[in-house]
């Protein structure tokens, strides 16, 4: 595994390579604290993931909070997006260097998207 200074650098990299994909993953910004929210409170997608404050003053600030992790380069949270428009989310995050692994969860994607939406 890359060390933390390096894995902004190789996400940014990897992440302008994939421009011209259909699907394609793009960090997730504060801008998309509303979307992200909604996707974690429906119903037909939440079963699986831990429960989320509903409002979004707390998304905002856990986003706020998202940044300076992906900035540190100890996670990255990305928005998966079809054609442009906004589909589904997945973060990488508990990097462990000396294992040379991390989790990926937090994946969700809006129901009625293309079945190749799961990157």
């Amino acid at each position: 595994m890359l060390p933390s200074n390096l894995h902004k650098d190789t996400i940014t990299k990897f992440l302008s390579e994939r421009t011209e994909d259909s699907v394609r993953l793009r960090l997730a910004k504060l801008d998309d604290s509303q979307f992200l929210l909604g996707l974690r409170l429906d119903p037909s997608r939440n079963q699986n993931i831990s429960e989320t404050n509903g409002e979004l003053g707390a998304q905002l600030s856990w986003m706020e909070a998202y940044e300076m992790r992906e900035f540190e380069g100890k996670e990255a949270y990305f928005v998966i997006e079809v054609d442009g428009l906004p589909s589904g989310c997945l973060r990488l995050y508990d990097y462990r260097i000396s294992a040379n692994s991390f989790s990926w969860g937090s994946w969700i994607i809006k129901p009625g998207v293309p079945p190749t939406t799961a990157y």
